[in-house]
């Protein structure tokens, strides 16, 4: 049978003994065991005869291609060291984990080994002659164990061995913290780990791995998971390089968005958050809704009283203000937000009249031609329309013709007299 480690009797420890042959798991963490797959129950895996508390003391074994064992196979070996009273009892459950529970008084230990094979003797090349890179290409520097819970507080003894047989420890400086009910974290430096020997371990070459848990009464734990890590990105980061077999994740710090942006894009576990200015208010351009952390400002033109007018040669408008109809006219069309309106004298009773000394002209209603009047120019949209009597009577009389010259009225009424060749007489003063 394979005896459990000796260590100092004054001091409660875990020892994990690694000997080579970690599995990368699919997103390439080294992981040494996943306790809470589902695997089977631990219970039907135990030797014939063994149960507690009829028995003191047994070996089990456990295999899982799933990559999710180390090696693919762990081994255990538990032990009641006094006897006649309450059970102590070792199981492995689906999503569970591994829980090592001892009764009131009942003093126990175990040990946890994996090294590729089921046997009693540690096999340091077990899970490869050549070892395997506990430090992931010189990226990873700690071994975590992932508690569910913890009851007592004691100090955990973490060794390492590598293919060569050199091994190191590492003890918990601060073993009161490993009593809680919730789930925490163990981190095990490989700085921290004291060599037992007088060669250090070469962290690149680990050859298998073994927890051992000293003589203790009353100790009620549940593992859940033994692996060294990849970088866990905080809340405040985002993985932005993945890991592959070779290299670890890279986590990127999310980018703040300054005084004077907004968010115009969410950040995610795999991306960062776009930050953009928020836009001015431009081209007379008034701000209608304010920013926020996640909009832009948005500015308008005061539609009421003004449109947006493209400046020429450019892709850029302006708010202008609209025309004011004055002198007289009315809007005949209506401004949009693209265009002013239009204005306009009412043609068909006025016309635009120049103001006296200025460039302004005002709309004026067009003269109506009195009775006894004939309309002999008519109205244009800048001018008035001309009225004159009418004629009473078809005689010219002129006062600066020749002897030679008669006068007549004109065809087109009583507007001028014109010169002919006589050829008639008729009255003239």
């Amino acid at each position: 049978s394979r005896s459990l480690p000796s260590h100092s009797a004054m001091a409660f420890r875990c020892a994990v003994l690694l000997l080579a042959g970690f599995a990368l798991a699919a997103n390439a963490e080294l992981l040494v065991d996943n306790f809470a797959y589902p695997n089977g129950p631990l219970s039907e895996q135990f030797v014939p005869g063994f149960s507690f508390p009829a028995a003191n003391s047994g070996v089990a074994s456990q295999s899982s291609a799933t990559g999710n064992i180390i090696g693919g196979t762990r081994w255990f070996r538990v032990e009641r060291l006094n006897t006649g009273i309450s059970s102590l009892d070792l199981s492995v459950v689906d999503t569970l984990g591994l829980s090592y529970s001892s009764g009131n008084g009942v003093q126990g230990q175990f040990l946890i080994q994996w090294d590729g094979d089921a046997l009693a003797t540690l096999n340091p090349v077990g899970l490869g002659a050549a070892g395997r890179d506990f430090t992931l290409g010189g990226l990873r520097h700690a071994l975590l164990l992932q508690y569910a819970s913890h009851d007592l507080d004691y100090f955990e003894a973490i060794t390492l061995c590598d293919i060569n047989s050199n091994c190191a420890v590492w003890h918990a400086a601060n073993p009161s913290d490993y009593a809680k009910s919730s789930a925490f974290n163990i981190s095990a430096n490989f700085a921290d780990f004291v060599p037992s020997g007088a060669n250090p371990v070469d962290f690149t070459k680990i050859g298998a791995v073994q927890i051992a848990v000293p003589p203790i009464v009353a100790l009620d734990f549940q593992l859940l998971r033994l692996s060294v890590p990849l970088t866990e990105c905080t809340p405040a980061q985002f993985e932005a390089v993945k890991p592959t077999n070779s290299s670890d994740r890279v986590c990127q710090a999310y980018t703040v968005c300054g005084p004077n942006q907004y968010q115009s894009t969410p950040p995610t576990n795999t991306s960062d958050r776009v930050c953009k200015d928020v836009t001015p208010c431009t081209g007379g351009r008034q701000e209608v809704i304010p920013p926020t952390n996640t909009s832009d400002r948005l500015c308008s033109c005061d539609f009421g009283s003004q449109f947006e007018a493209p400046l020429p040669g450019s892709n850029v408008s302006v708010c202008q203000n609209l025309t004011v109809c004055t002198g007289g006219r009315l809007q005949v069309i209506p401004p949009t937000p693209v265009s002013d309106r239009i204005c306009s004298c009412n043609f068909a009773a006025q016309f635009e009249a120049p103001l006296p000394g200025s460039n302004v002209s005002v709309c004026q209603n067009l003269t109506v031609c009195q009775p006894g009047q004939v309309e002999v120019t008519p109205p244009t949209p800048s001018t008035d329309r001309v009225c004159r009597a009418a004629c009473v009577t078809p005689v010219c009389r002129c006062r600066s013709c020749s002897e030679d010259v008669v006068w007549f009225l004109d065809s087109a009424g009583c507007q001028a007299c014109r010169c002919e060749a006589a050829t008639t007489t008729t009255t003239r003063t």
